[in-house]
């Protein structure tokens, strides 16, 4: 089994397959101690409105959207809210094929985490300066993140609105609509704003099913009307978006909080640690206009076509991430991986290469590098450590630049001699020359240190033992 996130294909007769992308998450269990992000307020895919010509071509806030992605990617939370104002205007789908809906759908796949997203007034409220249909915004809602049967929904759920909630853990979260009714659509059900009364029933309800013993964390973009009181009604923590900026406070429960906006540079997100007995947010951390405040590079390339890769993770923030995750892409096979400061979790070798989920601590305001080493190909973990005769493992890596690491094993003592040799048969090197025990042995070259470096391209390494056995394999270097 891999734990990742698939997708969901529905069948029904008389109607067309509907498939969801990444829309279902399978885990190994529950977390106690977790974290996981609010982010609001990205108006994609730009903040310029119908009326300026900058809108038909300018996609900047999906840049600043996807460098919260890459930082929320790194950081591993269990799951991201989105409290609204998702889409810019949500009448730009079909009007001149503008696709804002379609944009901003495919950068949910991006993320590498379950994703749960609730509306706000740019996304379903309806501009009247757009000439869209009336109720345009929140149809287009309907079709590619809602429920189509909200115009006329069945008598045994009445709602008009989308409110949903999740069990994480012993938190229940609960998410509700929220909007301004700007182009009037259905005024006589949605009226000029939210919450309905039906979605404060709703919430009632909802709350009123939850185990005493479980926290409460309601999100949503806005408090249009300021109902909701999280003391009276009990509620742990609300988080919210519209003002773009920060608000509340971090310190005292319960927690009533905005974070500032993804959009227009800022490129913020807050996280909140969740642990068996608390709830804690934290100050709110910005991607930085680079990019650059949470950073990972590889060495080489992590395009699967590299053995052993490195990876530099630079953490600017006063914040430790904790459960982080980094997927190495590595050749395919039956390899078996050593890592430097990191944790490998699964291997998922279904693909063109496999891909290697390493868990990783990454310290606060710190600097921390991560290395995987594949074994050689063909080599399980069993056999590397219990063969039943002499072993000389393939080096690695190979093709190799300075250094190059070639394994043997001994299934008895021995006198051995290790050796590089050129195709002449020159010695090059000696790399072991003396009793070993039985058991696995390793030794690193490192052709820079050497004397001579005319050693050609193709050497060749070869084992001798007093026993008489006698194995070689051949080096390939990198001119």
């Amino acid at each position: 089994e891999i734990f990742e996130l698939f997708d969901l294909k529905v069948l029904a007769t008389g109607i067309e397959d509907d498939i969801s992308e990444d829309a279902i998450q399978l885990i190994e269990e529950e977390k106690d101690s977790y974290y996981f992000i609010h982010i609001t307020d990205t108006h994609l895919p730009t903040h310029f409105y119908y009326e300026d010509p900058q809108s038909l071509s300018d996609t900047s806030e999906m840049g600043d959207l996807w460098a919260v992605i890459h930082d929320i990617n790194l950081i591993n939370p269990e799951f991201v809210l989105i409290t609204g104002d998702y889409i810019n205007e949500g009448e730009l789908e079909d009007l001149e094929a503008r696709r804002y809906y379609t944009k901003a759908q495919r950068m949910l796949t991006k993320f590498d985490i379950p994703v749960y997203l609730v509306s706000g007034n740019h996304d379903i409220g309806g501009w009247v300066s757009t000439p869209a249909p009336q109720g345009t915004a929140r149809r287009d809602w309907w079709r590619f993140f809602g429920w189509k049967w909200l115009q006329d929904p069945p008598q045994s759920d009445p709602l008009h609105t989308q409110n949903y909630g999740f069990y994480y853990g012993n938190t229940h979260y609960i998410g509700m609509e929220a909007y301004l009714n700007y182009d009037g659509y259905m005024y006589m059900i949605y009226g000029e704003e939210s919450f309905l009364e039906p979605q404060l029933q709703w919430l009632r309800a909802e709350l009123l099913t939850t185990p005493d013993e479980y926290r409460k964390v309601i999100f949503y973009h806005y408090d249009f009307k300021d109902q909701i009181n999280l003391s009276t009604i009990e509620v742990d923590m609300a988080l919210y978006g519209h003002i773009h900026h920060n608000s509340g406070n971090i310190s005292n429960p319960p927690y009533n909080l905005a974070t500032d906006n993804v959009c227009d540079g800022d490129r913020a997100y807050r996280m909140v640690r969740v642990t068996a007995g608390s709830l804690q947010p934290t100050e709110t951390l910005h991607a930085g206009w680079t990019g650059g405040n949470l950073s990972v590079n590889y060495s080489p390339a992590n395009n699967g076509q590299s053995d052993s890769i490195t990876a530099l993770i630079l953490n600017q923030h006063n914040q430790a991430f904790e459960h982080s995750r980094l997927k190495f892409k590595m050749p395919p096979g039956d390899d078996s991986y050593t890592l430097e400061n990191g944790v490998l979790q699964q291997v998922d070798r279904s693909g063109e290469y496999n891909i290697c989920y390493v868990d990783v601590d990454i310290p606060a305001s710190g600097l921390i590098r991560v290395k995987i080493k594949a074994f050689d190909p063909g080599i399980g973990v069993q056999e590397m450590h219990d063969p039943k005769e002499y072993k000389l493992y393939q080096n690695y890596h190979n093709p190799y630049a300075n250094k190059t690491t070639v394994r043997y094993y001994l299934p008895h003592a021995d006198a051995v001699h290790l050796c590089v040799y050129d195709m002449s048969g020159k010695l090059v090197s000696e790399l072991v020359n003396k009793r070993q025990d039985a058991g696995a042995y390793s030794v690193t070259w490192d052709i820079s240190a050497e004397s001579s470096g005319a050693h050609g391209t193709v050497l060749f390494c070869r084992l001798h033992t007093d026993s008489g056995i006698e194995k070689s394999i051949k080096l390939v270097r990198i001119p």
